[in-house]
């Protein structure tokens, strides 16, 4: 009759069965089995995290794992991040914002939350600086690629003495987060957000700069008042107009020509000037030296006179006579007068202009072509004529443009290439020698598993009488019988040797039942 074994019984059975190889092999597969699924458990009953503040100062860092200690919210600290449960991060961040958390390093107006009736009119106007600077640096840091920021004012006491006033100035000291940059835009805000901030503080009084010393905005000239970013836009607008020629012309010659035959570079003189120019010209009428006649005044005036006598000679001693007698008037003598005034209005032909100039306009262009001597030398005049054409080249302009013909240097060309093609024949290689090592090692598990279940097969006996085996000729036996009858016990322990895979069913067949 069948003896039925208990769950531990039939694993230490089992066990016994074992051999040193498979018992190390079984224990290690257990235990890393039991680690595993430990790991699992772990990760899968742990809650997700996520980032609460990053890119955190020292003290703010250690204000805000108090609060959180204080609250009992579990943490995490990677460097200058802080991560809590990811339902619990809106919370917390407003929980923290209430109590001023972070400060980004820096203190801001809650500097006179507590007042001080002790405190002199100097700490104060020094308070007042520190916290306008920590605000300062607070509004910058909210802005897209900046890291952190430090801000530094000088502010002038006042005078009454004009003579002797200076002006305020501020120094930004930008932190960029990796692989972000900050255009002529973004630093133009910032300029104005300091200068807007600052009473008496003009923009061209603020200079920014970032922790690898890179000026982004220079402070200018009084006596110009230019907005700092001008130069910068300018400099860019030059830029980007020379590398759209360079980039045309570029290709054009490509076409023409093949890769890496040409080069291309412009060079362009842009006035950013704004004028107005306002002109009146006034021109006579056409053939003759008069303009158009508007009106004419004509005043003629004639007087014709009679007879009469003339009293002597004129003078005084000729009209005094002796007795006081006066000289009777002599006959008159015929006289006449007339004169004639003319007043006339011409207008003359009117011609008012007002010019506007935009910023912008090419003054001047120059442009050199660089072509490989392997190019026929008769079709440089065919590429300069193009390329002339192409860039604009006013000979008026005093522009100017070479084409010269030159022997390239291709070595760098040839070592770009072949080290990429070394490159890609170490990654095919390296993705090959993978994909075998793991085939292999598949392999040599399978034939590892494979030999240890035959010798499992062969190496196992049952143990429990009464347990038929089937033999080759279809008759039953005894797998074991007590020890002492005989013959018998050598013919049924030859059995298992002889069909191990006969042995391997009775047995999954006695582990199942037991």
């Amino acid at each position: 009759m069948e003896q039925k074994l208990g769950p531990l019984q039939a694993l230490a059975r089992f066990w016994g069965t074992l051999n040193v190889t498979q018992r190390f092999v079984t224990a290690v597969f257990m235990s890393l089995s039991v680690a595993l699924l430990a790991i699992v458990s772990i990760v899968a009953t742990r809650p997700r995290m996520s980032v609460l503040f990053s890119g955190l100062q020292p003290g703010d860092s250690g204000a805000i794992v108090a609060k959180l200690q204080e609250n009992k919210v579990p943490y995490e600290v990677e460097g200058s991040a802080i991560k809590v449960p990811e339902k619990s991060v809106h919370e917390m961040r407003m929980q923290l914002a209430s109590q001023g958390l972070p400060q980004g390093g820096s203190v801001g107006f809650e500097i006179f939350d507590k007042s001080n009736l002790s405190m002199t009119e100097f700490s104060q106007r020094v308070n007042y600086q520190r916290a306008l600077q920590g605000e300062l640096s607070r509004t910058i840091n909210q802005l897209g690629g900046v890291e952190q920021s430090r801000v530094h004012v000088a502010i002038p006491e006042p005078t009454v003495f004009a003579d002797r006033e200076k002006q305020a100035t501020a120094s930004v000291v930008i932190k960029l987060r990796p692989g972000s940059t900050l255009n002529s835009d973004q630093v133009g805000g910032v300029v104005h957000l300091v200068s807007s901030a600052v009473e008496g503080l003009r923009p061209n009084h603020v200079t920014v700069v970032d922790t690898n010393g890179n000026v982004l905005s220079e402070s200018s000239d009084d006596s110009t008042g230019l907005d700092p970013r001008l130069s910068a836009s300018q400099l860019k607008l030059k830029r980007e107009h020379e590398r759209q020629m360079e980039k045309d012309i570029q290709s054009m010659l490509e076409r023409v020509l093949g890769p890496n035959k040409a080069i291309v570079r412009v060079n362009a003189k842009i006035n950013f000037d704004r004028t107005e120019t306002s002109s009146e010209t006034y021109l006579p009428v056409a053939g003759t030296n008069r303009g158009i006649l508007l009106n004419e005044q004509r005043l003629e005036e004639s007087y014709n006179g009679g007879t009469g006598t003339v009293g002597g000679p004129v003078g005084v001693a000729s009209n005094l006579r002796p007795g006081g007698a006066r000289v009777s008037p002599g006959p008159a003598v015929e006289g006449g007068y007339q004169r004639v005034d003319t007043t006339s209005k011409y207008e003359v032909s009117k011609t008012t202009e007002h010019i506007v100039r935009a910023p912008g306009q090419i003054e001047k262009l120059a442009v050199a072509v660089m072509v490989d001597d392997k190019v026929d030398a008769s079709k440089l005049a065919a590429i300069r004529s193009a390329v002339s054409t192409a860039a604009g080249i006013d000979l008026a302009r005093k522009d100017q443009i070479t084409v010269e013909s030159i022997k390239f240097d291709a070595s760098a060309i040839e070592n770009e290439a072949k080290e990429l093609k070394t490159i890609a024949a170490r990654s095919t290689y390296l993705s090959v020698g993978k994909s075998v090592g793991a085939v292999l090692l598949l392999l040599a598990f399978l034939f590892f598993l494979k030999g240890m279940l035959k010798q499992v097969n062969v190496s196992i006996s049952p143990t429990v009488t009464g347990v038929e085996v089937p033999t080759g000729q279809g008759a039953v036996g005894q797998a074991r019988q007590p020890a002492g009858q005989g013959g018998n016990g050598g013919a049924a322990s030859s059995v298992p040797e002889a069909q191990p895979e006969d042995v391997a069913q009775v047995l999954r067949k006695w582990m199942t039942e037991s």
